[in-house]
């Protein structure tokens, strides 16, 4: 596989500019309301491909129901609860959970591309797939990490939980370590708007670019850049600093207004104008 250019490694992400925000909820507010959120950090050793283990824990009333909104997110997470243990793959549509009764769930979500190591097959194998975390690593104790979620022990699950991923022996690749700069780059600076742009910056054609992706990371640097625009545009339009769509639309590096609504649309679930009226914005 290429190597990109070591020259870019250690630049600022955006220089002088915000950056892209990385949040996947939608409106967390409302969740916040209702469920409890913690959080455990990943050990020395699995820092570079773990990013941050979460806990919700939630008691609503009987018959009360709540519906979370998610936005797509570029890693691959394990999920743990008492009724079972899964790998989740990247997910690149909206989708929804919805809370009722009291749970506890635990996520382990994974850096883009930190995955791949423990599997060493293309990722993309899993994406939009959930599937029994004994399938991917059949070692799990399954029962085990059950009991811990039923407990509510989130420092239990996220042990047992490093001890088995710890046994695969992952390695830090340079090819990992590549896709992981383009990644972080395009996440977090608002200039990133093309493959082509990201190309240049990094000196690696696009197929190569697109190819390093599909196998680490489970979807293509086309959708991530896509991903960020619109979650910076869901961030505008909550803050109301939206006038004019056409003038948005042209700032997030889209050709015409239409592609935008689109794209918005397509991983929102509404139009840009449906959106700020929820939330309560002129739009």
């Amino acid at each position: 596989m290429p190597v990109l250019k070591k020259r870019d490694a250690g630049t600022p992400a955006a220089i002088g500019r915000p950056s892209r925000p990385g949040r996947t909820l939608l409106d967390p507010s409302a969740l916040a309301e209702r469920v409890h959120r913690s959080h455990l950090h990943p050990s020395t050793e699995l820092a570079p491909f773990v990013s941050i283990g979460w806990m919700l824990r939630w008691d609503l009333p009987a018959r009360d129901a709540f519906v979370q909104h998610v936005l797509p997110d570029p890693c691959v997470q394990i999920i743990v609860e008492a009724g079972g243990a899964y790998v989740m793959g990247v997910v690149t549509s909206l989708f929804s959970a919805t809370l009722t009764g009291s749970r506890c769930v635990f996520g382990l979500k994974f850096r883009p591309g930190g995955f791949h190591p423990f599997i060493r097959r293309p990722v993309a194998a899993l994406t939009n797939r959930t599937v029994r975390l004994a399938e991917t690593f059949p070692s799990a104790d399954e029962p085990r990490l059950q009991d811990f979620a039923a407990a509510a022990d989130g420092r239990g699950v996220m042990a047992a939980l490093e001890g088995l991923l710890c046994n695969a022996a992952p390695t830090l690749t340079a090819p990992l370590q590549d896709v992981q700069r383009v990644a972080e780059r395009i996440a977090g600076d608002p200039a990133m708007l093309t493959v082509e742009h990201v190309s240049r910056v990094f000196g690696i054609g696009p197929r190569s670019l697109q190819r390093l992706f599909r196998t680490y990371v489970g979807a293509g640097p086309k959708w991530m850049i896509r991903l960020y625009r619109i979650k910076e545009a869901a961030a505008r339009i909550e803050a109301g600093n939206v006038v004019d769509w056409a003038d948005l639309a042209g700032q997030l590096g889209y050709a015409d207004q239409s592609h935008f609504i689109n794209d918005f649309r397509r991983l929102v679930g509404r139009s840009p104008g449906e959106y700020a009226v929820s939330r309560g914005k002129d739009g």
